[in-house]
């Protein structure tokens, strides 16, 4: 019974950490689109989470995923280590954010135990894989030239037999390599040699000194090594590496990305509702102490100062569970960042999203039924409220057009508006429409104008012409109401 329940806490927090980590990588990939170029420290990130994913996937035995975030990494291993190189911004965040897509229709498909779909992760893999060597053939890069001497670990016997194996793994980023002594694998004898004066090898490669270094670093059975770069003029870097520096920089490089310290953990929301339910029978208990009726006429100021510290306690107990349930709405609001920029494409129109107020608190219960509502709010906007660029600077406006998303408190309540500065509701068209599909509830000359724009709110109500990808269909102002409601 424990292993199960240990299984599905493990399963429960990687699709948690993994829908946290795809947020946060499409939050990242569509910032960096605005600016055309990836910064090094966007770069990094990026990696950092295709790394995560891959790990925790692999853990996991999803091994599909596990290869396509292997995929994806190694792209932007490829970005990182070569910051000259030219790229397609938009083609890589259309990369991108079809990989969160995929990753994100499989942790459902894992939730509900569906089969995992091989093939969607296969042909990502095959678009990644196309880019990547895209890339990398029309990327000249420079070429080092590097020298190694390599002592392996006293004991290890067959010298000669690692130190071949040691020329293949080089052959696999080098087609350039001298090696001393040069006959490793036909004569057992150079085994001894190597032993005495270690085992020289000459290569070229477009890989940095990092790279070769690590990938020395992670090589078995060497004790020490020295490495350096050369030219025409001698030589240019070095390094002496021995076995004790190797684990340490192994170990630093680990605290690096890994050790850092967390003041934030995430907490089961059904726990919360637990213990705010556990409060209120306190308080319920509290109450009843401090009320028994077995209790009247006592002098009791002992117990009358002790039961007032009590319910201090209590009250602070429930404000604080409250707060605890509190998170800021800035995560829907940065939902929409996607829509946005999709629906621009399709659309050929320029549209930017501004926040106001995103940093305020929403109860979490409250906030996971406003993220469709704010999609489709926003969907709407794009497709009917805002004019294509022509229009607009015809109508003397800036070609682009604003959607703007503000949330803010009000005494107990949360307000969150929604606006654009396009060209409004048309209460022309809404009630020519709702007359042709006989959707009026009473007369037309009864009708206020708030009657005629809350007609848009009813179930099937377009007022496009034409079934589009994005409105036609007369479901989005209608799932609002619903799920406001």
């Amino acid at each position: 019974m424990s292993d199960q329940n240990s299984g599905d806490s493990l399963l429960d927090m990687f699709i948690f950490e993994t829908t946290q980590n795809t947020e946060q990588l499409e939050k990242n990939i569509l910032e960096t689109e605005k600016n055309g170029v990836f910064s090094q420290s966007a770069i990094n990130e990026i990696f950092r989470i295709m790394h995560t994913i891959k790990g925790s996937s692999s853990m996991m035995a999803y091994s599909h995923i596990a290869s396509l975030a292997h995929k994806a990494e190694d792209l932007f291993y490829f970005l990182r280590e070569n910051a000259k190189v030219s790229y397609d911004c938009s083609l890589i965040t259309d990369l991108i954010l079809s990989f969160t897509d995929y990753i994100n229709k499989e942790l459902i498909n894992i939730e509900e135990k569906k089969e995992p779909d091989f093939n969607g992760a296969n042909q990502l893999i095959k678009k990644f894989d196309n880019y990547l060597n895209e890339l990398q053939n029309e990327h000249n890069s420079e070429l080092f030239f590097y020298k190694i001497v390599i002592y392996f670990v006293d004991g290890c016997k067959m010298e000669n037999i690692r130190a071949y194996s040691i020329i293949n793994d080089i052959s696999e980023f080098s087609s350039k390599i001298e090696h001393i002594p040069d006959n490793v694998f036909e004569d057992d004898s150079t085994a001894l040699k190597i032993r005495d004066s270690g085992f020289t090898i000459f290569f070229e490669t477009t890989k940095s000194y990092e790279e070769v270094l690590n990938h020395f670093k992670q090589t078995p059975f060497i004790r020490d090594f020295d490495l350096a770069i050369l030219d025409n003029h001698g030589l240019k870097t070095e390094c002496d590496v021995d076995s004790n520096n190797k684990e340490n920089a192994v170990i630093t490089e680990l605290k690096t990305e890994n050790h850092q310290a967390h003041s934030i953990i995430s907490i089961n929301v059904t726990k919360l509702d637990k213990l705010m339910n556990l409060v209120g029978e306190a308080v319920i208990s509290e109450s009843m102490v401090v009320e028994n009726p077995d209790l009247k006429g006592l002098e009791l100021q002992s117990f009358q100062r002790e039961a007032q510290h009590l319910h201090k306690i209590i009250v602070e107990m429930q404000d604080l569970v409250m707060t605890m349930r509190l998170v800021p709405i800035i995560t829907t609001f940065q939902k929409t960042h996607r829509i946005v920029r999709d629906m621009s494409k399709k659309l050929g129109k320029d549209v930017r999203i501004e926040f106001v107020g995103e940093d305020t608190e929403v109860d979490k219960n409250i906030i996971e039924h406003l993220s469709d509502p704010l999609l489709h709010l926003v969907r709407n906007c794009i497709d009917h409220g805002l004019e294509s660029e022509e229009e607009r600077i015809a109508a003397g406006k800036p070609a682009t057009g604003t959607i703007t998303l503000e949330a803010y408190n009000a005494g107990s309540n949360v307000y969150i508006i929604v606006k654009d500065d396009g060209k409004g509701l048309s209460k022309e068209k809404i009630l020519k429409r709702a007359k042709k599909n006989n959707l009026l509830t009473k007369p037309e000359s009864e009708m206020s104008d708030k009657d005629i724009l809350n007609l848009i709110y009813m179930p099937g109500f377009s007022t496009k012409e034409a079934v589009s990808e994005y409105s036609g269909r007369g479901v989005g102002m209608d799932v609002v109401m619903q799920n406001i409601l």
